[in-house]
């Protein structure tokens, strides 16, 4: 009874309004409004990956444009309402999105481009909300992807210029967060 059209747009919408619920009942019950906006964006990034694979409607690019946007709003809500855990899960979401966008004939600098864009905005929550944590699980995901690439036939000076770049905005931003401390404690956190 539904086309493909109608199916995508009822699973893009149901992903919104999911989001929204999630932003009205973060309110109130923070643990289930963060529940839904993640629900919600997950809704999404399932949604536009099955449009891509089983209709071929979007291209790789718009695909991971698509959840790339729920994804920053994911982020803007952890911001909005100071949910470290909807932020973690605002990354997660963002570092599988590339393998539910179809990217697999991408270059190595399109997908490292794109996790650099992500580390950057989480790099960006954690300038505007003080959690480390973030810091540390995105240097964890930095890794393991650049790790993923060091074999299998890829040009090594690619990765290890990529591995540079990544290494010093890590460091950049821990010694930024040194600075913003002044005199507090250090954290374990800093060490890593």
């Amino acid at each position: 009874w539904i086309g493909e059209n109608g199916r995508i747009i009822l699973g893009l919408l149901t992903g919104v309004a999911v989001m929204v619920l999630g932003v009205w009942r973060i309110r109130t019950k923070e643990h289930q409004g963060a529940i839904f906006t993640v629900l919600g964006s997950t809704i999404i990034l399932l949604t536009v990956y099955a449009a891509q694979t089983q209709y071929d409607k979007f291209p790789p690019f718009v695909a991971l444009g698509l959840m790339f946007l729920s994804v920053v709003f994911v982020a803007f809500v952890s911001v909005q309402y100071r949910r470290n855990s909807l932020a973690l899960a605002g990354l997660l979401l963002g570092w599988v999105a590339p393998i539910f966008a179809n990217t697999r004939g991408w270059e190595m600098n399109e997908h490292f481009s794109y996790l650099f864009l992500l580390v950057l905005g989480t790099l960006w929550v954690v300038y505007i909300t003080g959690w480390r944590n973030l810091t540390f699980a995105a240097l964890c995901i930095a890794f393991i992807t650049i790790v993923g690439y060091i074999g299998g036939g890829n040009d090594r000076s690619v990765v290890l210029l990529w591995l540079f770049i990544f290494t010093a905005v890590f460091f950049v931003a821990n010694i930024v967060s040194l600075i913003r401390q002044r005199g507090a404690v250090i954290s374990i956190v800093h060490l890593w």
